[in-house]
C-alpha cells in the first residue's frame, strides 16, 4: 500500500511474490544458465586453435624442405657452357640461356641442330646435353653440409652425358634419369643417357 513521506514523494512497499512466481523466475534461470553452458561445448577452444597452428606449421616446414629449389627460388645449378641455340621454358616464357645463367627444378632446356649445354648442379653434378635435345630438370634436393639430397631429370629427346656429384656419390640411389621409355639410376660415375629416334 502507498505511503506519505515527509518529502511528498510517494513510496511503496513492494509486495512478496508468490511462490509460484519465484519458482518461474528460478526455473527461467537455470535455462538461461544452461543455454550458454551448451554452446559452449560446440565452441573451439584456444588450446584447438592453438593445435590446429602447430599442424599447419609442420606442413609448411615439410612442404619448405620438399623441393626447396622450386619453392623458395634457390637455383639447383648454373649454365657452365653454352653454344648455338639454347632455349630455357621456365613457367611458360622462353628465353635464351647463356653462360652463368641459372637452372631451376622445372625448367625444360632445348638445344637446337648447333647447339650444346653445360650446367652443373649444385652438388657439382655435370649435365651436358648434346645437339637437338630436350632437358627437363624434375627435382632436385641438396643439402650442403651433409651432402643428402636426391634428383631427378628426364631427357625428352637426345643424348645428355652425367658425370655424378656429392648426391650420386653419397647416396646413388636418390639420382635417377628417365626417358620417354625407360627410368635409370646412375651407372657408375660417368654414363651417357641416349633418348635420339631411330632416324636420327
Amino acid at each position: 500500500m502507498p505511503l506519505c513521506c515527509e518529502s511528498g514523494y510517494i513510496a511503496s512497499i513492494s509486495q512478496p511474490r508468490s511462490a509460484g512466481h519465484a519458482a518461474s523466475h528460478e526455473s527461467s534461470g537455470d535455462e538461461q544458465i544452461s543455454h550458454p553452458g551448451a554452446s559452449l561445448l560446440h565452441t573451439p577452444t584456444t588450446e584447438m586453435f592453438t593445435m590446429r597452428n602447430h599442424a599447419l606449421l609442420f606442413l609448411f616446414l615439410i612442404q619448405a624442405t620438399i623441393g626447396v629449389a622450386a619453392e623458395t627460388g634457390v637455383p639447383a645449378g648454373k649454365v657452365k657452357r653454352s653454344e648455338g641455340n639454347v632455349t630455357v621454358d621456365r613457367a611458360g616464357q622462353v628465353q635464351m640461356l647463356k653462360v652463368g645463367a641459372p637452372v631451376y627444378v622445372g625448367d625444360r632446356i632445348r638445344t637446337a641442330a648447333d647447339g650444346a649445354v653445360g650446367i652443373t648442379l649444385s652438388d657439382d653434378t655435370l649435365l651436358t646435353a648434346g645437339p637437338r635435345s630436350t632437358l627437363l630438370i624434375n627435382e632436385f634436393q641438396f643439402n650442403s653440409t651433409t651432402h643428402e639430397g636426391g634428383m631427378l631429370a628426364t631427357l625428352l629427346k637426345g643424348t645428355l652425358s652425367v658425370v655424378t656429384g656429392l648426391i650420386g656419390k653419397q647416396a646413388p640411389e636418390n639420382v635417377h634419369f628417365r626417358t620417354p621409355t625407360v627410368l635409370l639410376g646412375i651407372r657408375g660415375t660417368e654414363f651417357i643417357v641416349d633418348a635420339r629416334a631411330e632416324d636420327e
